[in-house]
């Protein structure tokens, strides 16, 4: 088996991730003035005024645990108050990472959103959001409300600590969180060759077509590649642990000689057996290929 890959291309990448980490630090030691939006959470179905009742912050993370069935819309009322210090500043809010696609609003007026409506369409998973907060929108007093439309697919969150704050500084929060969940998480994707995990970039990803490692190693008669998304080996059963790649390896290795179509059924069985009908929080692809040599005569 032989191993190709480019030392030099990773190593800029893990350089330019540790040069951010370090610029990321040094101003997150400088003073900000921040508004969490961490208190004062409300959720509703319909979003009809009347209709919301409180919500706890930790929540906000499994809003699909609210929605009947797990999948479908849900709305979301942060109520707060914009410091002094904020008042004459350029205000914007970080939302954090939202999934799936997102409505918002300051005071009813539409302020920003991404992703598509649509069942399955599993749009802007997982994203930053940042959306500028208008003056025109400000509320007169001290209250202000911000109302987020959400659409759920089995998996609904808002999550890394949303906040309002100067536009600059939401920016650089939605800029670096962007990074680290996209970015450095290309840089780790891993796979496994004979045993041994070998680390590389995901496939697929705009502006990740140049860097990559490859790995050449031979098939032999009957040997089969597997080839799956993470939702195979993260999704977790009645008790909370995760398939893992383990239990993946242990299925796959378990199915012999059988052909392409045999081994995927025996895996997937096996997964399902282990989830026990917990829903999936991610889409599910996997692929075998086995080879057979052709006959001739």
């Amino acid at each position: 088996m032989t191993l190709l890959f480019s030392p030099n291309k990773i190593a800029r990448a893990l350089s330019f991730a540790a040069l951010l980490f370090l610029l990321s630090g040094c101003a997150s030691r400088e003073p900000k003035n921040r508004l969490y939006l961490d208190r004062n959470w409300f959720w509703s179905l319909s979003g009809v005024e009347g209709s919301f009742s409180p919500l706890a912050a930790p929540e906000l993370a499994t809003l699909e645990n609210l929605i009947p069935g797990g999948s479908g819309e849900i709305w979301l009322r942060c109520l707060f108050e914009i410091p002094g210090e904020l008042r004459e500043r350029e205000l914007a809010v970080y939302l954090g990472r939202v999934t799936m696609a997102d409505r918002t609003f300051l005071n009813r007026e539409p302020i920003g959103g991404e992703g598509i409506f649509e069942r399955d369409a599993f749009s802007q998973w997982n994203k930053a959001r940042l959306y500028p907060l208008p003056r025109s929108a400000f509320a007169e007093g001290e209250r202000q409300e911000l109302l987020v439309r959400i659409r759920a697919d089995h998996e609904g969150s808002i999550v890394s600590s949303p906040f309002v704050g100067t536009a600059d500084d939401a920016g650089s929060a939605a800029l670096t969180e962007t990074f680290w969940n996209a970015t450095v998480n290309e840089l780790m994707a891993a796979v496994r060759v004979e045993g041994k995990d070998q680390k590389g970039r995901m496939l697929g990803i705009e502006g990740m077509s140049e860097g990559f490692g490859a790995i050449a190693f031979n098939m032999a008669e009957g040997d089969a590649l597997l080839l799956y998304t993470d939702c195979l080996t993260e999704s977790r059963g009645a008790d909370g642990s995760e398939w893992g790649p383990d239990r993946l390896a242990q299925s796959f290795s378990s199915s012999g000689d059988l052909d392409a179509a045999s081994r995927l059924e025996n895996i997937l069985s096996d997964f399902s057996a282990f989830t026990g009908g917990v829903p999936l929080k991610d889409d599910l692809t996997a692929v075998i290929a086995v080879r057979r040599n052709a006959k001739r005569g």
